[in-house]
């Protein structure tokens, strides 16, 4: 999941048009343009990745690092099961 500061810095590429953000399976997705394809892949690697298996229209799925992550787990993936 990105941080703050690189959520407002996402949000200012949105707004100076440098990014597009269009939806994907219910989620939103940030697509580069020109010439800042090294920035969007920076904050890619950078996010905290976790290992377990969302459903696909979970906010917090990644899909192997592909995406930007901004919200937290709505499938339950992130809840240890009860004995």
């Amino acid at each position: 999941m990105v941080s703050d500061m690189q959520r407002t810095f996402v949000m200012l590429m949105v707004r100076m048009k440098l990014w597009d953000v269009y939806m994907q399976m219910r989620l939103p997705c940030i697509r580069p343009k020109r010439f800042t394809w090294w920035i969007f892949k920076l904050l890619r690697n950078r996010q905290i990745v976790d290992d377990l298996h969302h459903a696909p229209c979970c906010p917090a799925n990644h899909y192997t690092r592909m995406r930007l992550v901004f919200n937290s787990c709505t499938c339950g993936a992130d809840q240890k099961p009860t004995p």
